[in-house]
């Protein structure tokens, strides 16, 4: 579940970096800041830390849901 959240909030983070229009401003610092970059940073650590303890059928389950996350971010964000 963590690295399902992780996909997430890097999915909005990578987006908000990339987003330059003064309306959306205060959602972009919000986003796109170094504090949530190292909340981000701290994230993936957590799971390269678990994912050591995990079995190969748990790391492929995982890869298929993290492919699935992903496809429904890049959908949303190109709506």
């Amino acid at each position: 579940m963590l690295t399902i959240f992780y996909g997430i909030e890097l999915c909005y983070f990578k987006a908000w970096k990339e987003v330059k229009n003064e309306k959306y401003k205060e959602f972009s610092n919000r986003w796109s800041s170094d504090e949530f970059g190292k909340y981000i940073d701290d994230l993936k650590a957590a799971i390269n830390e678990e994912s050591k303890k995990a079995s190969n059928d748990e790391k492929k389950e995982i890869t298929e849901k993290w492919d699935i996350i992903f496809e429904y971010e890049i959908n949303f964000w190109n709506s």
